[in-house]
């Protein structure tokens, strides 16, 4: 059951409205891309997977650094900045004909990619940032729901003005492949692409400011860590040191970083000898 009451949550509404538009962008012209390519150039479907696969390198380098980049600059940038990507790349694809070479087209399935993944990543960030534990399970729901329903409606779209320009044209009595179509496809791709990055403004980092961690805590938690194993600091017990109390020229912070991880190698051990036995 859906619980559109959800949408109540302004967060929770603006990422769901920004996936759905988004989705009828970007799965919408990934369809029309590969009818595109067989018969629009007349591909096989091994060199037309071939050509869009880039996409998904794009997608998973782009993730990569997008996870770094979201706690620096929150969501709404980063959504507006994708989906800005998402329709400059898309409206370049509108200058792909048969005569273009199949890397300038692997090129932009790579950058549709990367930048796609520059608003993906932070729509799944913040969009539960503000949803309580009890209610995750229906807000998801809900958001899959909105993906999904955003891909049917974007190949629709995408699908009815190609089809409105004409796929095939009449040349010396023949019917030959009409590019126009697919390159209006691709153009209203790249206008929903600029709806979404529209709606992403409505989008309020503060709210999501719980999914946002410190980097520069984390680098410095972590430089204090390998620090101290660096310094072979050993638990308070092996250094004769009573429990509870800092040695000599180690702060807290530092026992606080290096004790759990005592601990851990202890417990490690004890399973490995128990097992052995």
């Amino acid at each position: 059951m859906i619980h559109l009451r959800l949408l109540a949550d302004r967060l929770f509404a603006s990422t769901t409205a920004v996936l759905f538009i988004g989705v009828m962008a970007f799965l919408g012209s990934l369809y029309l891309i590969a009818l595109f390519l067989q018969d629009g150039l007349g591909l096989s479907a091994l060199d037309a997977g071939l050509s869009t696969f880039p996409e998904a390198i794009g997608l998973m380098l782009g993730a990569q650094i997008a996870g770094r980049v979201y706690p620096r600059i929150g969501p709404r940038r980063m959504l507006t900045g994708g989906m800005l990507g998402v329709a400059a790349t898309t409206a370049l694809m509108t200058t792909i004909g048969s005569g273009t070479s199949l890397w300038w087209l692997r090129t932009l399935m790579f950058l549709l990619g990367l930048c796609w993944a520059q608003a993906l990543v932070p729509l799944q960030a913040a969009s539960f940032a503000t949803i309580t534990p009890a209610a995750t399970g229906a807000a998801s729901t809900l958001f899959n729901t909105g993906r999904q329903l955003g891909m049917a409606v974007g190949v629709a779209i995408l699908s009815t003005v190609a089809s409105a320009v004409g796929l095939t044209d009449q040349v010396a009595g023949r019917a030959v492949p009409h590019l126009a179509a697919y390159h209006a496809g691709l153009a209203a791709a790249s206008v929903i692409a600029l709806l979404a990055a529209g709606a992403a403004r409505f989008v309020d980092d503060r709210a999501a400011a719980a999914t946002m961690r410190r980097p520069d805590r984390y680098r410095r938690s972590t430089a204090a860590a390998a620090q101290a194993v660096s310094a072979g600091c050993h638990h308070p017990a092996a250094s004769g040191q009573p429990p509870g109390r800092v040695p000599a020229g180690e702060s807290e912070d530092h026992q606080n970083l290096v004790m759990p991880a005592h601990q851990a190698g202890g417990e490690a051990r004890y399973h490995v000898e128990r097992r052995m036995r």
